[in-house]
């Protein structure tokens, strides 16, 4: 972690620099009786004095991490000797080892101030001694070298020739033609499209050992099978192909509690055997917590006097249902597997295979109704079905979780890596990214009941009190721990069930389970882990994208539309209107909305991101300003600003103590300007059900009739207001989770890094690669279907990693002659030609594509200008100012609306190659990321001709500095309301706790566990399927809509 500077300090540094660049000998002397002479001003009105961009504004390339003096390699373990001789207990003695903590080594800083810190002996590898400029570059149009990559070839660690490993890269295939056929077909796009055809082209019949012999007698079947069967000799390069990583199809057995039945025991009571799951297993697949998790291994005895080095291999987990088509009920449950030892930047990738396909869980079927009906003589109850779906969970983790995964989790597990050294490598678990529907699942908590938090106590009705004192300090005292007292209940509470036939929702349960909303299931995760003192609950991190984009945001957005709607007149026209007239802005930052926003239909996760959370941003501001009257308008206004506000704090990829500091006190003001537009709007609007919200009650209630089911009374006094029709009076609900989850961001940041370290992002990413499989495996059998091709994609990339023949690039070749049409010798450009744009070089600011050998393409400097009547008086001077601009910019000189006169001498050190002008349609900039990344940006009038620079100190001196009133739109240029900054609401600590404790967060009292004992408030909502909806999300044919989650049962 390093710190920057805050405001304050950077307003003196400014200070500061502008004082030190006034000129010394415009100040007055002490001794002299003559007056000052009068400052000296430029024709534009400026001050003549120098000036100098500040540095954080320079461009400068992202600063490499200096090489580590690497120690050298501790003795390996002898040939003979096996892994589990190792690991062994032994008689002998341990062998003394270093301390942990006592040394600790910092490497010097950067100039960015960035610094190394290593706690304990050094490494015997350090992968950042092998970075390049490459490996932090994102833009895929930088030009890359085989040798600027920096990564040693994958075939060094496994023996063998380099020559070998050339020679059979396309192994198990008999050419290295039928091995570019089969990558092509299991990769890239499912539909034949224009990009497919030239990948066909360029990667396949191009290639320089395409043979068009290979292919007779092709048959695709033939070569599939030939994948799925290869297995490779030990001794050979290619033997980590073999088929030993497969997939494993099994029944999971969880035992079925009945009401009045008793049993001997748990385990002999009846069990039921969920068939299809596919699994691989655990083993064959940089933070605080990896530090503590270091420390707790080298604290450990080494059995046996082992001297290898020990690594953390940091599992990240995630899981979510999703479907695979858009019609239909096929989805499927996978679980992913992420190491955190690999960078973010990778992880992030789809096409990096960094997410390994660690299991995909089955469904509950109805073969479990006949099976409890015929056990039980009754049918099964919705209770029980759920508590089946907790069985299952726990019983698949432990089952991942088996007695080979279990010793290498305890002893380690040897592995020879890359380098040729063995190191004794130790699994742990860091994160496990879901939703809240699975959470509740892994946690073995109650959905939505009284303390609906995986990771903390704190009470539903508290959840209102986000960022207040009392909040953090619930937080900090009320956490969740796996400790005896909590196995002992759920062990209690399972016997009765169980053994003595209590029901599971009998006022016993209820009592011992309710204050801590437990669920009688004994978490796999606690059944293996706790003897090593790991506190599962803390896995389950935020998710930004479902539990802030998704949830808290469009609840917001949502209860803005109630508003707008209770307001009358023409403000949803007008909030659709602008909208519309949002224009897009770079590379898929904010794109084109062509239906009405506030419909929100058919929208997906990465939908509702585009137009909650980007255009929150950018563009919710200007789009709700003055469509409400004052107050209003200034309270939404700062809300909408402090969700901005938060929202760009939670995401960014660099943190330091400050902006985490920042975002602490954002927190504070956000749940403030909440609670104040939420009672401020219910004194003057009575919000109700928006059309769609109706309409999907109404589909609800149908499904349900359809199905033989009563429709949820969770409200008894409301009974007979259920016959009113129309749209039921909605308030704005605090009792929801993901408000709740807000408040955890600081300290998880502190702990595991950055959000995007293990955002849900990436998991919905890799659900594209198994709905791209769907339409190539038999219906009947696809999960099945699914797994196989993962796994011959899988094998096929790292393949390719090791081909030796260099691949084309789409096209972008050097040696390909740019397609432009001749264009005229004049100096105006055509926007209807295009303009080849190669690979560019990384370390240079701007760039752009010259063809000498196309003097077409061009105008001459002076003969150009004789076109052009307009200018003609420019002709005389105009190149001599073109040299003293373009040599202030090569001297780096900050532009500033004056350009100084050079001497004929340093004119003539510009040289004009040809005398020519040449003409160019995309100007490419390279820049370097705040969180010191190489990027690239383009500019191109023709698609967007807004162009957005740094503002001046003073009155621009150039022109186009300026803003253009006339360029403005005109809808949402109206004045702007006050309130911005909020200063009327800063209030102290003793009347924020007041106004918490005043307020009434009237929402859905009632418990979704069948106590049916709690009362809303007249006008609230009486379905009690509505709190579901504000946890879970939007309906419409969406990925994360309530049909998905019947893969969690009634929760």
């Amino acid at each position: 972690m390093w710190r920057l500077e805050d405001e304050a300090a950077m307003e003196q540094e400014h200070a500061a620099m502008r004082q030190s660049m006034e000129d010394p000998t415009d100040l007055p002397q002490a001794n002299s009786p003559t007056p000052p002479p009068l400052p000296e001003y430029r024709p534009s009105g400026l001050p003549a004095r120098s000036r100098r961009l500040p540095k954080r504004f320079q461009d400068d390339l992202p600063p490499l991490p200096q090489p580590l003096p690497l120690p050298p390699p501790p003795s390996s373990i002898p040939a003979e000797t096996s892994p589990d001789d190792v690991t062994s207990e032994s008689s002998e003695p341990p062998a003394p080892s270093v301390l942990f903590g006592s040394i600790v080594t910092q490497t010097p800083p950067d100039h960015y101030g960035v610094s190394r810190t290593y706690i304990g002996p050094l490494p015997t590898h350090d992968p950042d001694n092998l970075t390049t400029l490459t490996h932090v570059s994102d833009s895929p149009h930088f030009a890359t070298t085989p040798d600027q990559t920096g990564f040693r070839p994958w075939w060094s660690g496994f023996g063998g020739s380099l020559r070998t490993a050339r020679e059979k890269f396309f192994e198990p295939f008999l050419s290295a033609t039928t091995f570019r056929l089969m990558c092509w077909f299991y990769s890239g796009s499912n539909l034949k499209s224009l990009g497919e055809l030239d990948r066909l082209v360029n990667d396949v019949i191009l290639a320089d050992d395409f043979n068009q012999a290979d292919l007779r007698g092709f048959r695709a079947a033939k070569e599939v099978e030939r994948l799925d069967n290869y297995g490779a000799d030990p001794e050979d390069v290619q033997a980590s192909f073999s088929a030993g990583d497969g997939w494993k199809e099994v029944k999971v057995k969880i035992h079925l509690p009945g009401d009045g039945v008793s049993h001997p025991s748990v385990e002999e009571s009846p069990f039921f055997e969920v068939p299809g799951l596919f699994y691989r297993k655990f083993i064959e697949v940089n933070s605080p917590a990896m530090i503590n998790e270091h420390e707790k291994i080298h604290s450990q005895p080494r059995v046996n006097g082992g001297t290898l080095e020990t690594v953390i291999a940091s599992v990240m987990l995630w899981s979510d249902s999703t479907h695979l088509t858009s019609f239909g009920t096929a989805s499927l449950w996978p679980i992913y597997a992420y190491f955190g030892n690999q960078s973010k930047y990778i992880r992030g990738k789809p096409t990096s295979f960094a997410a390994h396909h660690l299991a995909y869980i089955p469904k509950i079927t109805d073969a479990l109704h006949d099976f409890y009906e015929a056990t039980f003589k009754k049918a099964i109850t919705a209770d029980v079905l759920t508590h089946c779906r907790h069985e299952l969970m726990q019983a698949i983790w432990l089952l991942l979780m088996d007695d080979d995964f279990m010793h290498a989790y305890e002893f380690g597990i040897v592995i020879e890596f890359l380098d040729g050294i063995s190191r004794r490598v130790f699994p742990r678990f860091f994160t496990y990214s879901a939703d809240y529907p699975e959470k509740v699942l892994l946690a073995s908590i109650k959905f939505l009941a009284q303390c609906p938090c995986p990771r903390c106590y704190t009470p539903k009705d508290k959840i209102g009190e986000l960022g207040s004192q009392a909040d953090r300090r619930r937080r900090d005292r009320d956490v969740r721990e796996d400790n005896n007292s909590i196995q002992d209940k759920i062990d209690r509470v399972r016997r009765w069930i169980y053994e003595k036939g209590t029901n599971i929702t009998s006022t016993y349960v209820k009592r011992m389970m309710g204050p801590q909303s437990l669920n009688p299931t004994m978490s796999a995760f606690s059944t293996r882990l706790e003897r090593f003192g790991v506190n599962f609950y803390s896995l389950f991190v935020p998710d930004l994208l479902h539990e802030f984009e998704l949830g808290v945001w469009k609840a917001i957005f949502t209860h803005l539309l109630r508003v707008l709607h209770a307001h009358g007149d023409d403000a949803i026209q007008k909030l659709n209107h602008r909208f519309r007239q949002i224009p897009t802005f770079g590379r898929g930052t904010i794109r084109r909305f062509s239906n009405n926003a506030s419909s929100m239909k058919r929208l997906a996760a990465r939908d509702f991101e585009d137009l909650f959370a980007q255009v929150a941003r950018q563009c919710a501001i200007p789009v709700f300003e003055h469509l409400l009257p004052s107050p209003y308008n200034e309270i939404i206004l700062d809300l909408l600003f402090e969700l901005a506000t938060w929202h760009g704090l939670a995401k960014l990829r660099m943190h330091t103590d400050t902006t985490l500091g920042f975002l602490d006190t954002s927190t504070t003001r956000l749940g403030r300007f909440l609670r104040r537009f939420v009672s401020e709007t219910e004194k003057g609007y009575v919000t109700k059900d928006l059309p769609s919200e109706e309409a999907a009650r109404s589909r609800r209630k149908a499904r349900k009739a359809a199905q033989g089911q009563q429709p949820l009374q969770t409200n008894p006094r409301n009974h007979q207001g259920q016959a009113q029709e129309g749209p039921k009076v909605r308030r704005f609900n605090f009792k929801t989770y993901k408000l709740h989850a807000l408040g955890d961001y600081v300290s998880t940041i502190q702990q595991f890094g950055t959000t995007d370290n293990y955002s849900t992002q990436p998991g919905e990413l890799e659900h594209r690669r198994a709905k791209k499989f769907y339409p190539k495996v038999s219906k009947a059998h696809y999960t099945s279907g699914i797994a196989k091709q993962q796994r011959r994609a899988r094998i096929l990339f790292r393949m390719s990693e090791g081909e030796a023949a260099p691949k084309l690039r789409k096209g972008k070749t050097t040696g390909s002659k740019p397609l432009t049409a001749k264009l005229p010798d004049n100096p105006a450009l055509r926007f209807d030609e295009s303009e080849p744009l190669p690979y560019s070089d990384l370390q240079t600011r701007r760039i752009t594509t010259i063809y000498q050998h196309q003097p077409d393409t061009s105008c001459t400097l002076v003969n150009g200008l004789d076109n052009i009547p307009q200018i003609q008086h420019l002709r005389q001077d105009f190149i001599p100012r073109l040299k003293d601009h373009l040599l202030g910019r090569l001297r780096r000189r900050q532009y500033d609306g004056d350009e100084t006169e050079y001497s004929p001498r340093e004119r003539n050190t510009v040289l004009l190659v040809g005398d020519r002008i040449y003409r160019h349609k995309v100007l490419r900039i390279n820049y370097t990321t705040y969180d010191l990344r190489r990027d690239q940006d383009s500019l191109n009038p023709r698609v967007h001709s807004d162009v957005m620079v740094l503002s001046r100190e003073n009155d621009a001196a150039h022109p186009y500095c300026g803003e253009d009133d006339d360029n403005v739109s005109t809808p949402m240029n109206e004045e702007s309301g006050n309130g911005r900054g909020g200063d009327e609401f800063e209030e102290g600590e003793e009347a924020l706790e007041e106004e918490v404790e005043e307020f009434g967060y009237t929402g859905i009292e009632e418990e979704l566990e069948g106590n049916g004992d709690g009362d809303s408030d007249d006008g609230g909502s009486s379905d009690g399927a509505d709190e579901v909806d504000d946890e879970l999300g939007p309906e419409d044919g969406e990925d994360d809509g309530p049909e998905e989650y019947d893969d969690y049962g009634e929760l």
